[in-house]
């Protein structure tokens, strides 16, 4: 989903990029691949060339995990979390941690969710926000319950809120049930 909608930043390379030259000194910054980037499949392979792997490792305060790497630990330790659009995102929400977004996901109107374009403009609400983990959590969980109680399969949450007259009502949603 990062392509096409994380627009510009469908190129990950600028978003590790712009993340360094933003955070590098307060922040070490780890990049995983989403576990699919390396399926093997006979006609068509995802993997990216070596070309975006060792410009990343030679920015400053950047590292490579591996994508066996247990993601619930990987939360667990972080303050913030970075995502286009990925579900990382929502559970990181759901822990109290800020996310630092590159798209627009269906969760990107709760509280602690920054898009990419407002940290350049107040680089020290990350700080702020770091330090709201309850509020963080009180708004996942408003979203949460309210999705809940109106649709049946929370694993079709993303297709609803994209597909639905929701998304295409938007301020309106997030208005009803009070975030924004």
């Amino acid at each position: 989903t990062t392509q096409p909608e994380a627009g510009i930043f469908q190129n990950q390379l600028i978003s590790i990029y712009l993340l360094s030259s933003l955070l590098a000194d307060d922040y070490q910054i780890l990049v995983k691949e989403h576990p699919r980037q390396f399926d093997d499949l006979e006609d068509f392979k995802f993997y990216r060339g070596n070309y975006f792997y060792n410009n990343i490792i030679k920015l400053k305060s950047v590292d490579i995990l591996q994508v066996d790497e247990d993601t619930k630990e990987i939360l667990n330790k972080a303050s913030v979390v970075v995502t286009a659009n990925g579900t990382s995102g929502w559970e990181a929400l759901k822990a109290g941690k800020p996310v630092i977004l590159f798209g627009d996901p269906w969760y990107s109107r709760c509280f602690g969710a920054i898009h990419i374009n407002d940290l350049v403009k107040k680089p020290y609400i990350l700080k702020e926000l770091i330090r709201e983990k309850q509020n963080i959590i009180s708004s996942a969980e408003k979203l949460e319950k309210y999705i809940l109680s109106k649709f049946t399969s929370y694993l079709s949450l993303d297709r609803v809120l994209k597909f639905s007259n929701i998304k295409n009502n938007e301020k309106n949603f997030w208005k009803m049930i009070g975030i924004k």
